[in-house]
């Protein structure tokens, strides 16, 4: 747009909602913005460059993988719990985590550790 010749400025949300008189539809939005882009000491948000815009998609991926990571280990930890085996809280290294966090529940039966 700016290639255009329009002065692109963004504004967040947040700063213009404290202009809309009423319930919140289009005519409502954008009577509001109107009136919050001439005022003085708006605040605009910087404008992104492509670059900036993918290194925080990846950001965003990454949080996403690791909510679902953490979602996963506290699932198993749960149906492992139901047949007596206690895994400690925290994502452990695969090679010696498990065999250093176990423990055997009073409740448990007299098996062999070896079957775990």
């Amino acid at each position: 747009m700016t290639k255009l010749g329009h002065d692109v400025r963004i504004i967040a949300p947040r700063f213009v909602a404290p202009y809309r008189k009423s319930s919140k539809n289009d005519d409502n939005d954008a009577e509001a913005i109107c009136e919050a882009v001439g005022r003085p000491n708006m605040r605009f948000v910087p404008i992104k460059t492509e670059d900036q815009q993918a290194v925080l998609c990846l950001h965003r991926i990454r949080r996403g993988l690791t909510k679902e990571r953490t979602a996963q280990i506290n699932q198993v930890r749960g149906l492992l719990a139901e047949f007596g085996l206690i895994i400690l809280k925290g994502v452990m290294p695969q090679d010696d985590g498990f065999q250093k966090s176990w423990r055997m529940p009073k409740t448990a039966c007299r098996c062999s550790r070896a079957a775990y």
